[in-house]
């Protein structure tokens, strides 16, 4: 929980983190890079150790619908 000058503003990914601070200060854009939600597929940029793309496993492809539930969400409300 937040306290003292902490604040807590949401996510749960980097990227819908991003998202959530960027409508929270009024950005006036918001472009995601690089977030594939729907593929399967981890980049081999996502991941240095990766040699090559390669197939998401399952707690991944959860975390991207998650994060592509709260983008979705915070993208559709006004704060």
């Amino acid at each position: 929980m937040p306290f003292g000058k902490l604040k807590l503003f949401g996510g749960f990914t980097d990227g819908d983190r991003g998202v959530v601070l960027a409508k929270y200060f009024n950005a006036d854009k918001i472009t995601l890079e690089g977030m594939d939600f729907d593929s399967g597929i981890v980049g081999k940029y996502s991941k240095p150790y990766y040699k090559q793309n390669s197939y998401a496993d399952w707690k991944k492809k959860n975390k991207l619908q998650i994060a592509k539930y709260i983008i979705n969400l915070v993208l559709s409300k006004s704060f």
